[in-house]
């Protein structure tokens, strides 16, 4: 008989926000938020339900697996958004503070330790954010209109922003140690999905057509 994971875990945590199944060690991390009395939690357990464990974090907000050991947890301490990269093994944790009023929002990690997130500001801006875990330092850029974008692999990420013809989107390359974001094509029609490979020297992007196709094309560097 086929489970219904989501219906099982609202019958065990009633005010469940969000649910993420890891397959490589079989357990479910939940995010928790009771609106009536304004606290949050996040918690471990197995599919079964039978071993869950709370993790030490209080006004949580956001959660994601890194790897079957570890999860990224943000969460608010008055002013201050800080994103913690928690070992489940040894229950340790890597802290980053984000300034006053600022939020952490959809933080994603990357095979080279950078994490991509938006910034959310008091003022309207939002600009994207990328943690390196290694340097211990924050990279901000704004890409206009940014949509779609690839994931960060080896301090790259590709991506699709506005171009000069309103008509058409212009590919990029955005190289995360520089800051730079360079320019690889102007006249895109109706994209949609794009991957880097490792070296950024190819960029593979699907569009649709009119009719309703689907079309891939590879931008290589010149």
């Amino acid at each position: 008989m086929k489970r219904n994971l989501i219906n099982e875990v609202k019958e065990k945590f009633p005010n469940v926000n969000d649910v993420f199944f890891n397959e490589e060690n079989n357990k479910l991390l939940i995010l928790e938020n009771d609106f009536k009395t304004k606290t949050s939690a996040v918690y471990l357990t197995d599919n079964k339900f039978l071993s869950t464990e709370k993790l030490p974090f209080v006004n949580a907000y956001r959660a994601y697996w890194v790897d079957k050991n570890h999860v990224l947890v943000a969460y608010k301490e008055g002013n201050k958004s800080i994103l913690a990269k928690y070992n489940l093994a040894d229950k340790s944790a890597s802290l980053t503070n984000l300034p006053d009023n600022n939020t952490f929002l959809d933080p994603q990690i990357s095979n080279d330790e950078i994490i991509r997130f938006f910034y959310k500001e008091p003022s309207a801006e939002k600009p994207w954010g990328f943690l390196d875990l290694d340097k211990k330092m924050i990279i901000r850029a704004f890409f206009k209109e940014s949509n779609p974008v690839s994931s960060v692999q080896n301090g790259r990420m590709g991506g699709f922003t506005e171009s000069s013809s309103q008509a058409k989107k212009q590919l990029f390359l955005y190289e995360i140690a520089s800051n730079k974001m360079i320019v690889r094509s102007e006249d895109v029609d109706n994209p949609y999905a794009l991957a880097v490979s490792p070296d950024g020297e190819n960029i593979i992007f699907a569009v649709s057509t009119p009719n309703g196709e689907t079309r891939l094309y590879s931008n290589r560097k010149p």
